[in-house]
């Protein structure tokens, strides 16, 4: 009897430690910015083929981000935020700083995101690490699109070590596209109507 109620003890404590994780406000991810961030930039930003995705505000922070390790998570500068990325796993994500820099004379925006350490368990095993991604290439104003180079130095806990050189080199080549959050929602709503 006294197992059972160890048990049950665990168990809500746990469960209560991760709704109060949750209660917690998220935190703006800090960008440094030399020159003014021009207004075409401002809002929702997203690659399809590996789901990353920034929101820029008017001062040039990043605001929001979803990182593609594992699953696209959205992480808040500073805080440990675990989330459930599948139905058999947890993770842990630990995001450091965020910059992001556009310079109007060449209309190439940089960006450069630091995952301290993230740690994702899975019914296999457990995945540690940490990583930097650099994404680097110019704006379109008119086409509202971002052709950016994307280079991850990515590290394992216990694996080797990522070549520099190798990644520097080979930059994946990302398009990142302004959503229109307004005709987004609208979208929805139409076909949220057709279901009724």
């Amino acid at each position: 009897m006294k197992k059972i109620y160890m048990c049950i003890m665990f168990i809500g404590l746990f469960i209560y430690g991760c709704v109060e994780q949750q209660k917690v406000k998220p935190q703006e991810i800090a960008a440094k910015s030399d020159t003014e961030f021009p207004d075409f930039l401002v809002g929702v930003w997203q690659n399809d083929t590996f789901q990353w995705g920034f929101k820029f505000e008017p001062d040039g922070k990043i605001s929001k981000l979803v990182h593609t390790i594992g699953p696209p998570i959205k992480v808040e500068e500073g805080m440990y935020y675990s989330e459930n990325p599948d139905a058999n796993g947890t993770g842990l994500f630990i995001l450091g700083p965020c910059d992001a820099n556009y310079n109007p004379d060449t209309k190439v925006l940089n960006v450069s995101i630091m995952l301290d350490y993230f740690r994702i368990e899975i019914p296999t095993g457990v995945i540690e690490g940490y990583s930097k991604d650099l994404f680097e290439g110019p704006v379109s104003e008119k086409e509202l699109t971002w052709d950016a180079d994307w280079r991850s130095y990515s590290a394992l806990e216990g694996g080797s070590l990522p070549d520099v050189n190798e990644i520097t080199a080979n930059p994946e080549k990302l398009v990142f596209r302004k959503l229109d959050l307004k005709k987004l929602k609208k979208e929805v709503e139409k076909q949220e109507q057709k279901q009724q």
